[in-house]
This record gives C-alpha cells, structure tokens and sequence, in this order.
C-alpha cells in the first residue's frame, strides 16, 4: 500500500495451490486487485481495523483480507514511525523473536536435522509435527 510517499507491507500466506487453505496465491491476488484493493481506494481508511468492516462484504479469503489489512497497519506504523507492534497490541520491544513452522516430517532424524539447520539460522521458536505412527509418542 502507499500513501504520502510511503509504502506499507502485508504478506500473504497462501500457497501455490489450494491444498491446505481454500486460497492460493493465485486467487488471493484476484481478490486483492478486483475487490479488497478497490474496496480501500473508495473508503476513508484511518488504521488497520478499519478493514473488516470494509471488506466484509467479501466472504472468506482470510488470507487475502489479511495481507491487505496488515499493509494498512504497517503503512500507519511508518507514518507514526513506530513499530507496528506498538500499535496493534502496544508493545513495548524494538524486536521479538521469531520462529519457523517446520511442517510435518516423516522421521525423527528428518526433523532433526531441519531443526538444527533453522537453528543454526537464527530461529528461536520452532513449531514441529512428525507423522502419526512412527511410535515416538510425540506430535
């Protein structure tokens, strides 16, 4: 999003196809160029929980919606020159944290090793799932 010379981000999480979610990149960029964007354009929009009200004319696409709300949110954080932390939820830290979901494995020592390797990059939080059946005891 841009206004006033500056640019705000939003991340959509969809995949390549509709396999885990009933959105993909492709069709969650369809909603946000031919509905959700337009929407934007021909509303007041003061700060990111503007949006739901917004968009709720649109059903679903929860990710779609997302992203787009999220790059107002950043877009106001750049204008007040704040973390947008500090206005979504009035943090108090410059940085937190992050972490990586390492998908389900099919072994302990597969997941292992991914654990180390996202480790070794720097991740401190890691949400981790092996397949049922492998008698670990663990999920």
């Amino acid at each position: 999003m841009q206004s006033e010379g500056l640019t705000g981000w939003g991340e959509c999480t969809a995949g390549e196809h509709p396999y885990f979610s009933a959105e993909s990149t492709e069709s969650a960029w369809a909603v946000i160029t031919h509905e959700l964007g337009p929407m934007l354009a021909a509303e007041p929009v003061q700060h990111g929980g503007d949006c739901p009200k917004i968009f709720k004319q649109v059903r679903g696409n929860r990710m779609a919606k997302r992203r787009s709300e999220n790059a107002i949110w950043d877009l106001e954080s750049a204008a007040r020159r704040e973390s947008p932390f500090q206005i979504w939820i009035g943090g108090v830290r410059e940085t937190i944290p992050c972490g990586v979901s390492l998908g389900i494995q099919n072994s302990i020592p597969e997941l292992l090793a991914i654990i180390e390797r996202e480790l070794a990059a720097g991740y401190q939080r890691h949400q981790a799932q092996v397949q049922a059946g492998l008698g670990c005891g663990c999920s």
